[in-house]
C-alpha cells in the first residue's frame, strides 16, 4: 500500500482528526461539511490524518447532521517525510492574492508559512486584524491540505518582520540576481530546513536585506528569467526547491 493518503483510491474524502483510533467520531466544522455538504453515506471510505504525517483508511458506519462515525479498515501508515523542510516568508499583499497563494503553497507541499511585514509592504496586519488573518490562513491551509490529501498539516505563524526572520534557519532570499537551482544545489546549504524570503511588488528593501544578512551569508535563489509577481515568487521557490528534496522516512 502506498504511504500517501491520496493514493488510497477507494477514499472519497480526507480530513484531520486528533487521534487515529480504531473508531472515530468526526464532529465540528469538518463533520458537518462531510455529512451535510459532501453528503457522504454509510459504507463509503475516507482517509483521516493526524496532521503529523500519519494517516489511516476508514469506512463510514453512521452519518448524522452534526457529523459521522467511522471505523478503521487499514493500519496506521506514515507519509514519507521530505528534507529539507521548506518554509516560506512571503511579503504581505492584498488579501485575496495572499489567500490564493497560501492555498497553492500548501498543495505544493510547503511545511510552514510566515507572513512577512516587509518595509515595502502596503498591506499591514496588526492587532485584531493580524489575529483574524492568522485564523483565516490556518483555516485555508487546513482546507487545502484536506483537498490535496496531505497527512502533514503545515504550520501558519504570526506576522514577522526582517529582524524576526533573521533568526529563522536556512534563510534563502528569492532574488533576480540569485543562483539558478543547479548552482544553488552546489552551495553549503543547511540540511534540515530552508526558509525562503520573498518581497512585495518592487522587491525587498535594502533595509530588509541588511537585517536578514546580519544572520550571516544568505544564499540567493533565482526563480526564472523574468520578474515574478509577489504571489507567484513563493510558489516558484517551492516548486524549484521540491526538485532538491529527498524522502527521509
Amino acid at each position: 500500500m502506498s504511504a500517501h493518503a491520496g493514493s488510497f483510491t477507494a477514499a472519497v474524502a480526507h480530513a484531520f482528526v486528533a487521534s487515529l483510533n480504531d473508531d472515530v467520531t468526526i464532529n465540528g466544522d469538518d463533520g458537518r461539511h462531510l455529512a451535510r455538504v459532501r453528503r457522504l453515506r454509510s459504507g463509503e471510505v475516507i482517509t483521516l490524518a493526524d496532521g503529523n504525517g500519519n494517516w489511516r483508511g476508514y469506512e463510514i458506519v453512521n452519518v448524522e447532521h452534526t457529523g459521522l462515525t467511522v471505523r478503521a479498515i487499514s493500519d496506521e501508515i506514515r507519509e514519507p517525510d521530505l528534507a529539507p523542510r521548506i518554509s516560506i516568508a512571503p511579503a504581505l499583499i492584498a488579501k485575496n492574492r495572499f489567500d490564493d497563494m497560501i492555498v497553492a503553497a500548501v498543495e505544493l507541499g510547503v511545511d510552514a508559512i510566515l507572513p512577512f511585514a516587509a518595509h515595502r509592504s502596503v498591506v499591514e496586519w496588526r492587532g485584531e486584524k493580524a489575529a483574524a488573518a492568522n485564523h483565516r490562513l490556518q483555516r485555508l491551509a487546513r482546507e487545502a491540505a484536506m483537498q490535496c490529501r496531505r497527512s502533514h498539516l503545515p504550520r501558519v505563524g504570526g506576522v514577522v518582520d526582517a529582524q524576526r526572520l533573521s533568526a529563522e534557519p536556512g534563510l534563502v532570499i528569492a532574488a533576480a540576481d540569485g543562483l539558478g537551482v543547479r548552482e544553488f544545489a552546489m552551495q553549503p546549504i543547511p540540511p534540515h530546513e530552508w526558509t525562503v524570503v520573498s518581497g512585495p511588488e518592487g522587491g525587498l528593501d535594502p533595509i530588509d536585506i541588511a537585517m536578514l544578512e546580519q544572520a550571516g551569508a544568505i544564499p540567493r535563489l533565482r526563480l526564472g528569467p523574468h520578474v515574478l509577481r509577489a504571489e507567484t515568487a513563493p510558489l516558484a521557490a517551492i516548486a524549484a526547491l521540491n526538485t532538491l528534496r529527498d524522502v527521509i522516512g
